[in-house]
């Protein structure tokens, strides 16, 4: 039997000798089990290499495999890594996917859901896959959106020049933005990775505190919004966070789990704020080596003196030679400003007048040694510390030092310090050793800097090398005496008498009972007191039965939520019913009022404690009996909805010991206490804004570690659907702001219109379906032209090829600019008002619409409503769509008034059926406004015939001049009414290819405009036309 070759064998290793060790145990492995690695298909890939390793061969069988390139990729389970780590490859093979996708498609016939979906479903998975371990810039993300975009225009017969939101909102193609894309996958799956309790949870947060340390700022990284730029690539926690801070998102850290993050804090003024970004930015590197944050750190022990350079390194950390860096001088300058000495006072304030940052016990060592100072009964010991770890007679909280005194001049001790000779101190019983060693006190000492200096402080022997104190002596002196003058503070002693009458466990329960609901819910004190009186008149129990129920209304609107409960007397040891109701906001749904009604039911029973818990919510009894089935397990933030009331379900039921069973109750089955319930959590206007609040505190939890939020606002549904529904509004508001659609969709107006039913008549069918023709994609397409002003009416054709087209007005009337809507409102074939007759067919419409869904209606109700909406729609101006009142020019553009809404199902009795009125209403006027729409185009052509323009001429961009001459010779497949008399769009005729018919005619300009199509005008027959537009 021939040995098998192992396809893929993946090993990582610390180091080249690991490695080979074991690729011999893998050999030994394939021997036994008869199989074999290919060494041929092998390759090495060293992350920091050493440089007498780089080159090194791996020994793979009985072949050696040379290490890749820097810049060679090698592909490791679906992405591509490189030694130096770049990821040029891969962003060129993302590109590269797109085009290949595109190449192939351009050519195709398909409709816009297929090529839709094979973009969206089958090549941007693909592109995903790839973005597991990196993030595309912004500039990389617009050469995909761009090939895309520009492939799919053409593909749906839009224009070049059409927007880009029509395509990616909701209510036009939806196409996948790669932007977008990699903000919800990599947002998802980040938040998964950190709050998780394993090793790759902690690799994350590792991750995490690197970038924190990057950023070397006084806030945490994610609640603020500073971003450092670091090298793309080199952090994908810190690109990831980067992509979501540009959208407004936050996190809350709850917990401590290994590895959580860890920032400086404790100063009062952060270098940060006090100079300008460009500035900090400059000098962030340099700050953080030397451990600079605060402007604290640089004043001396009582903040009197700006401390000197050489002082100031005896505090902080970095190299200590070389010139004094810029930031210092600068922040020097700045501290004799006005704005850091008003600050000061403040300063001393915060820190009780000693400064934290001199730190005199933690040791600083230099190639000096560490040096400390003690004062003992009035005389200031010098010492330095030595190797020694203990000698006899020594305490475990004392240093061992060698003595050094001061060198005197005049009395007055100097900065120069030298060895002392085994003075009465000395605690050295070593008789070969000349060392004087004393003890050094660890909380009595304090540090300080010295070091060979031929600079002075005390100008004593300048010039000369010696081992001085690099600090004024008399701030040493002060610096004892504040910790003596702290130290003597003592604690007053209470002498109180104890009153006998005090019910100590009753108010220690209530205390603790406060402080329990305070920590669980954001509320008025009032609130907490009404919870505390019920929970004090139930603390007996250890069985309760609750009725809860809650209710969410929307006030044009505004939106509020309103949950109460009562425990009856009757079914409870207790004297009367107890009710409680309370008002909510964020997130509004009913299933969230009903379980915070849950909540504050649960917080107020003994611990312990049964809790029967009747409700006629059973999408709220569903959520409860998954949480206590699943009680051992937390509730993420990156799937589901209402995940804060269902954290503070779970939390209350692990921290009360409760034992929660859930009934169905019937609604409104004349049950009492149900009934109660529902009155409770009715919700009137004016208590939206005026009735007690209750909201669950997301401080209380513990798990998970890293709460989102966005705005300030802790999410109550998944990141992934908040993401989805970020980029969707986004894309709508892009939409909306643009200028070709906000002169007419006014804020007032868009109030007005039905945006869910606006959005359903582009689409016959949902974009996401399978269900796909190319009658349905030229539907969506006329419909979306028509919305966003993108159909080739004369108005737009100027401005694209203004050599060709040389004015933007009507070709037929020559009186108005032709837009969307003039071309279905021109008067010039026609005695009849336009408006009038579209506005009478869209009535008919619905009329026949409502009358097929429900035929008992009464025909001269079903118009007299009809007439009553539609009675401001006959404006014969398009320029009146700018105002804030819907009118007829708005219905044909696309939009679905919420009158018309309301209307229809009024009329039906029926929402369903009302919307099902409304969609297919909506859709028979436009297929009539299609048809328009198709009789016009024919009429261009003649008239681009007549004019000689060609279809080369309308594809390239090179100048042409069009002739103005009216009688030009044009070749026709179709007869005209004032030539041959026969009736027009004759089947036979028109269902002949144009290369297979074609008549040359001498038309002038007048018989063009004459032409008959039916909808306008009744042909004369055997004559020519009766009436001719000039």
């Amino acid at each position: 039997m021939s040995a098998e070759h192992i396809q893929q064998l993946n090993k990582i290793a610390n180091s080249r000798s690991s490695l080979q060790k074991m690729l011999r145990i893998a050999e030994e492995f394939c021997e036994i089990v008869d199989i074999s690695i290919n060494a041929e298909k092998s390759q090495v890939l060293h992350i920091c290499p050493k440089k007498d390793e780089e080159l090194l061969p791996i020994q793979v069988k009985d072949q050696q495999v040379m290490p890749v390139k820097k810049s060679m990729p090698i592909r490791y389970l679906g992405v591509w890594l490189t030694q130096s780590g770049s990821k040029s490859f891969q962003k060129n093979l993302i590109i590269e996917k797109v085009k290949n996708v595109c190449r192939i498609l351009k050519w195709q016939r398909a409709t816009d859901k297929l090529v839709r979906y094979i973009l969206n479903h089958v090549t941007f998975p693909q592109i995903e896959y790839l973005l597991k371990d990196m993030v595309l810039s912004e500039s990389v993300c617009n050469t995909v959106n761009s090939t895309v975009l520009q492939f799919f225009k053409n593909k749906v017969g839009f224009a070049r020049s059409a927007m880009n939101s029509i395509f990616f909102m909701s209510g036009g193609y939806k196409l996948f933005n790669i932007q977008n894309r990699q903000i919800q996958m990599h947002g998802v799956n980040w938040l998964k990775r950190v709050n998780a309790d394993n090793d790759v949870g902690l690799s994350t947060r590792i991750r995490l505190q690197q970038y924190q340390n990057a950023t070397w700022h006084h806030k945490s990284v994610l609640n603020s919004i500073t971003v450092v730029n670091t090298k793309m690539g080199h952090n994908l926690t810190g690109d990831i966070l980067g992509m979501l801070k540009l959208i407004d998102f936050k996190f809350h850290i709850c917990t401590t789990l290994p590895g959580s993050l860890t920032f400086p804090s404790g100063g009062f003024i952060p270098i940060a704020e006090c100079k300008e970004t460009k500035w900090f930015k400059k000098y962030r590197q340099s700050l953080k080596n030397r451990r600079i944050m605060f402007f604290d750190q640089l004043f001396n022990i009582d903040f009197s003196t700006f401390l000197h350079w050489p002082h100031l390194l005896t505090f902080i950390k970095g190299v200590t030679r070389g010139a004094i860096p810029g930031w210092y001088n600068d922040l020097e300058a700045l501290h004799n400003t006005p704005t850091i000495q008003n600050k000061l006072i403040g300063m001393k304030e915060f820190h009780n007048s000693i400064n934290p940052f001199i730190d005199m016990y933690s040791p600083f060592k230099t190639k000096d040694g560490v040096w400390y100072s003690q004062k003992d009964k009035g005389q200031y010991n010098i010492g330095k510390l030595t190797k020694e770890r203990s000698l006899e007679d020594v305490l475990v909280d004392d240093y061992i030092a060698q003595h050094f005194v001061q060198v005197s001049r005049g009395l007055e001790p100097t900065s120069i310090v030298k060895p002392c000779e085994k003075c009465p101190i000395n605690i050295n019983t070593q008789g070969n050793d000349p060392r004087c060693l004393i003890a050094i006190d660890k909380h009595e000492s304090i540090q300080i800097p010295v070091k060979k200096s031929k600079n002075s402080t005390s100008n004593t022997r300048h010039n000369q090398m010696e081992k001085r104190i690099v600090m004024p002596v008399k701030d040493i002196r002060k610096m004892h005496q504040i910790i003596n003058e702290v130290r003597k503070v003592d604690t007053p002693y209470n002498n109180g008498i104890i009153d006998e009458d005090i019910d100590f466990e009753a108010t220690t329960l209530v205390d603790f009972q406060r402080k329990f609901l305070e920590s669980k819910f954001v509320t008025e004190k009032v609130t907490v007191n009404k919870l505390i009186e019920i929970t004090s008149q139930l603390r007996h129990l250890n069985n309760i039965t609750v009725y809860t129920d809650g209710s969410c209304k929307d006030f044009d609107g505004q939106y509020g939520m309103g949950l109460g409960w009562i425990i009856p007397e009757s079914m409870n040891s207790i004297e009367n019913d107890i009710k409680f109701k309370c008002y909510a906001d964020h997130f509004p749904s009913s299933t969230k009022a009903e379980l915070l009604a849950i909540i504050t039911a649960l917080a107020v029973a003994p611990v312990g404690s049964v809790v029967n818990v009747f409700t006629d919510s059973q999408n709220a009894i569903n959520i409860v009996e998954e949480i206590v089935s699943n009680r051992d397990r937390d509730i993420q933030w990156t799937k589901g909805k209402n995940i804060i009331s269902r954290n503070a379900i779970l939390h209350m039921i692990k921290d009360l010991d409760l034992t929660v069973q859930c009934h169905k109750v019937k609604a409104h089955s004349n049950d009492k206490y149900n009934e109660e319930a529902d009155s409770l959590a009715r919700i009137t206007w004016n208590e939206i804004f005026s009735g007690e609040r209750i909201q669950v505190n997301i401080q209380a939890f513990n798990t998970p570690m890293i709460i989102p939020l966005w705005r300030g606002l802790a999410l109550d549904v998944s990141i992934k659907d908040t993401l989805q529904s970020i980029n969707e509004h986004t894309w709508t508001q892009k939409w909306l702001n643009q200028n070709r659609i906000k002169w007419w969709i006014t804020k007032d107006k868009a109030r007005k219109i039905h945006w869910k039913f606006t959005a359903k008549s582009v689409h016959p069918s949902k974009i996401t379906t399978f269900k796909s023709d190319f009658k349905e994609s030229k539907f969506r397409q006329f419909s979306l032209k028509l919305l966003n002003d993108e159909l080739p009416t004369m108005n737009n054709l100027h401005k694209r090829k203004p050599w060709i087209y040389q004015s933007d007005k009507c070709p037929f009337c020559n009186a108005e600019k032709e837009d969307n809507i003039h071309v279905f409102t021109c008067q010039s074939f026609t005695d009849e008002n336009p408006f009038k007759d579209l506005k009478e067919k869209f009535i008919r419409m619905t009329h026949f619409e409502a009358n097929k869904v429900k035929p008992t209606l009464v025909l001269s109700k079903t118009r007299e409503r009809l007439q009553t909406v539609t009675e401001n729609w006959e404006n014969q101006k398009a320029t009146a769509m700018e105002y804030s009142w819907i009118t007829l020019p708005d219905i044909i553009a696309g939009l679905v008034p919420i009158s018309f809404v309301t209307a229809c199902k009024d009329l039906t009795g029926d929402s369903t059926l009302g919307a099902k009125v409304v969609i297919k209403s909506i859709y028979a006027f436009k297929k009539h406004l299609f048809g328009i729409w198709k009789q016009r185009c024919e009429r261009l052509i003649l008239w681009e015939k007549s004019k000689n323009i060609t279809t080369n001429d309308k594809r390239s961009n090179k100048l042409k001049v069009v002739s103005d001459n009216s009688l030009t010779v044009i070749e026709r497949e179709i007869a005209f009414d004032d030539i041959t008399g026969a009736p027009l769009h004759n089947a036979s005729v028109v269902a002949t290819p144009v290369s297979r018919q074609r008549y040359s005619y001498i038309l002038n300009e007048a018989s063009l405009n004459a032409r008959n199509f039916g909808w306008l005008v009744t042909p004369v027959q055997g004559a020519t036309m009766s009436r001719a537009v000039n």
